[in-house]
């Protein structure tokens, strides 16, 4: 699920690390104005959106897997499935 209401600004089925991602920027108010930040979800099975997507809050982006540098590799495959969530500073 987006984690706030954003833009889509990328996705990607082939990255080795995170497997298959979404990234979406996000405006922020922040006691000192607005910022904007970046929440990235990787190693998902599959994903809805696609670039240049406005997001709601709550709305579902894809689904969680097993793609990427996961722990299938040292387990098998089923052993593994998550979402890597990460924020990042857009500026």
């Amino acid at each position: 699920y987006a984690a706030a209401d954003g833009k889509v600004i990328n996705t990607d089925m082939s990255n080795q690390s995170f497997g298959n991602w979404v990234a979406i920027k996000h405006d922020i108010s922040t006691k000192n104005g607005s910022s904007q930040i970046i929440s990235l979800y990787g190693h998902m099975r599959s994903f809805k959106v696609k670039a240049g997507q406005n997001v709601s809050q709550g709305d579902i982006i894809g689904y969680e897997g097993n793609t990427g540098n996961t722990t299938r590799k040292l387990y098998g495959p089923e052993r593994g499935y998550h979402i890597h969530f990460g924020i990042y500073d857009a500026e």
